[in-house]
C-alpha cells in the first residue's frame, strides 16, 4: 500500500536591517542582491512543480529595504559604483 507523506515547506526570508538611517544608505548590499537573484528564483522554481504548495515568510526588515530600493529611497556603495557611466571610470 502506498503511503502519503504530508510535508510542510516554509521558506523564511530574513534579512538584517542594513539601512543606516542617518545616511540613508545601506551598509551592505545583501537585501538588494538576494532580491535580484535568490528570492524570485526560489518562488519561480515552483512553476516546475505545480503540485507543491509552500509558504514564504518575508520579514518586515526585508520588505522595507526592498520597497526603499524600488522607490529610489535606498542605495548602497556597490550600486552607486555600478551606475557610473563607463566613460567616467578611471583606473
Amino acid at each position: 500500500m502506498e503511503q502519503k507523506i504530508y510535508l510542510s515547506i516554509l521558506w523564511h526570508q530574513h534579512q538584517p536591517f542594513y539601512k543606516d538611517l542617518k545616511s540613508g544608505k545601506s551598509i551592505l548590499p545583501w537585501a538588494r542582491l538576494h532580491a535580484t537573484k535568490d528570492y524570485y528564483d526560489m518562488v519561480a522554481l515552483l512553476d516546475e512543480f505545480p503540485k507543491i504548495r509552500m509558504n514564504v515568510n518575508l520579514v518586515p526588515s526585508l520588505l522595507i529595504q526592498l520597497q526603499d530600493y524600488a522607490t529610489g529611497k535606498l542605495t548602497d556603495s556597490w550600486l552607486d559604483k555600478s551606475l557610473i557611466p563607463s566613460k567616467e571610470l578611471t583606473v
